[in-house]
């Protein structure tokens, strides 16, 4: 009877080490090195629902996991249309302030495909790359931008289907010197 249990147990630790490299795996479909924003996507995010307007939009920092609470899309004011057709009636969106202390490439993270904007000076910073992979357990989708140091930033979200995302805004590893 213990030799059953044994086998259980050990079938059972193998089915779960096989998902959890498959999960892995999923994220090996990206074509960059993802591991930080996979690290981030395992901890607690901090709940803030995303603003209707960038006047009033709540702050985001790099280096944390944010699950957000999206408006009606059609609520939502954009500081500038955004820059992929939205969804009809039905579709979820926000705003949100980001600030970063250093200039550089940044990657903003998102657990689906909705669509991501920043605005800069009344511009639409242009994307510097994207990629995803839909079998990641956790980032769907990363968007790199060039971010300028201290400037207040406004991240647009659009076409979303659900009311809820969760997004970790990273800085791109610089190779060594």
């Amino acid at each position: 009877m213990h030799d059953i249990w044994r086998c259980a147990a050990a079938a059972s630790l193998a089915l779960l080490a096989s998902t959890t490299m498959q999960a892995a795996d999923g994220c090996s479909a990206f074509k960059w090195d993802v591991t930080r924003e996979v690290q981030l996507y395992r901890t607690t995010p901090t709940a803030v629902n995303a603003g209707s307007e960038a006047a009033a939009a709540p702050s985001i920092v790099a280096g944390r996991l944010y699950a957000l609470a999206l408006q009606p899309q059609e609520k939502v004011r954009y500081l500038l249309p955004p820059g992929k057709k939205m969804l009809a009636d039905g579709a979820f969106g926000g705003v949100l302030k980001l600030r970063v202390d250093r200039a550089g490439p940044y990657r903003l993270a998102i657990d689906s495909g909705y669509w991501l904007d920043v605005v800069h000076e009344g511009k639409q910073l242009a994307t510097l790359d994207f990629n995803g992979s839909s079998s990641c357990d956790g980032p769907r989708k990363i968007v790199v931008y060039e971010l300028p140091a201290g400037a207040e930033l406004t991240v647009q979200l659009s076409a979303a289907s659900s009311a809820q995302a969760r997004l970790a805004v990273t800085p791109v590893a610089m190779p060594a010197p």
